[in-house]
């Protein structure tokens, strides 16, 4: 620790030109956005790993849209009979162990989710 602080006062001392100013708010404007939109997540999803009341719901496969978005990739719609469907590229799966794929109509599955909407999927499993 005293050496950056050494450091920095060096770098004040011997004049600040361009490429250090850049560098510094290089610096800070990445662990700002660092930790507006990505650390959050990351929070969000180690809570509802240690949640002890989960909902496990076992549901058969109706329907499965696949989709192409270009800036996206593919996306899959999944109907089941007793949840709203599962759409790929926006409910949160927080552990991927299902390749959308692999999935076939008519198929039993078990969704593990925070929430009964299952906006908060945190895994799927065959």
């Amino acid at each position: 620790m005293y050496y950056g602080i050494s450091a920095l006062i060096a770098m004040v001392r011997s004049g600040l030109d361009l490429v250090h100013i850049l560098a510094v708010a290089f610096f800070v404007l990445s662990n700002y956005l660092i930790g507006k939109f990505v650390l959050p997540f990351y929070r969000k999803a180690a809570e509802d790993s240690k949640l002890t009341r989960k909902h496990v719901i076992k549901t058969r496969i109706l329907k499965i849209e696949k989709e192409f978005l270009s800036d996206m990739g593919m996306r899959y719609v999944v109907y089941t009979d007793l949840t709203p469907p599962i759409i790929s590229t926006y409910n949160v799966l927080i552990f991927k162990q299902i390749d959308y794929t692999k999935l076939v109509e008519g198929q039993m599955i078990e969704i593990h989710a925070v929430d009964l909407d299952c906006k908060r999927i945190l895994s799927i499993q065959f």
